[in-house]
């Protein structure tokens, strides 16, 4: 795992002075500079989310963090939002910019709680939904200071019903386990003890006298 964080940083970082220089920055034809760029941006977050997805046995998830980090960086380093269009390069930008910022969640899940990976995996995808519905907004123009602090409250809101109803499903499962329990404690023990009591002890043959001598068979 440190070899993965040391490769990650190592690609982030180059990429970053490669962007500083200006080396394959837009450019607008195929240069060498840009083709070493597309390949950090896929390599970088690789790194990281392919040995993510190995622990957690989900291929898919790290496969999603890949593609989002690549198109992000991509349309931020080598590609023109201008000359793509407004509304094509926020369609491009919105999914990236949601599948990069729910990432964090699968680097969370492998390393410290893979147990809850789905929970965790839903916290990050509602975590990232507030940033890019702003830019969503932003982008249909309609971004103002009351629209953004209802947009805040109703995030708040939806992550305070689905945190309760995972409570409340997570409290009937544990009442559920309960008769089972109980079942097993209260069942009936063989009565051995009363078997072997000498009060229960039959007499198999009788002797009966009746004002009789001798012995009655």
């Amino acid at each position: 795992m440190r070899r993965s964080i040391g490769l990650a940083a190592a690609c982030w970082w180059l990429v970053l002075a490669l962007g500083a220089l200006g080396i394959g920055v837009r450019d607008t034809a195929p240069t060498p500079g840009g083709a070493v760029l597309c390949l950090l941006l896929i390599l970088a977050p690789t790194a990281l989310a392919l040995p993510a997805g190995r622990a957690l046995l989900i291929p898919l998830w790290a496969l999603e963090t890949i593609v989002a980090w690549a198109l992000l960086g991509a349309l931020l380093m080598l590609v023109d939002p201008i000359a793509l269009g407004r509304g094509l390069a926020f369609l491009l930008l919105l999914p990236a910019a949601f599948g990069a910022l729910a990432s964090p969640s699968l680097l969370l899940a492998a390393w410290f709680a893979p147990s809850r990976a789905g929970a965790i995996r839903r916290r990050g995808y509602l975590c990232a939904a507030l940033p890019v519905g702003l830019l969503l907004l932003r982008a249909l123009d309609a971004l103002g200071v009351l629209t953004a602090l209802l947009f805040c409250l109703l995030s708040f809101l939806t992550a305070l019903l689905i945190w309760s109803i995972q409570r409340q499903s997570g409290t009937e499962a544990g009442m559920g386990a309960d008769p089972a329990t109980s079942d097993v404690v209260t069942a009936p023990l063989p009565q051995s003890a009363a078997l072997s009591s000498p009060a229960s002890a039959v007499l198999s043959r009788p002797v009966i006298a009746l004002g009789a001598r001798g012995r009655l068979d």
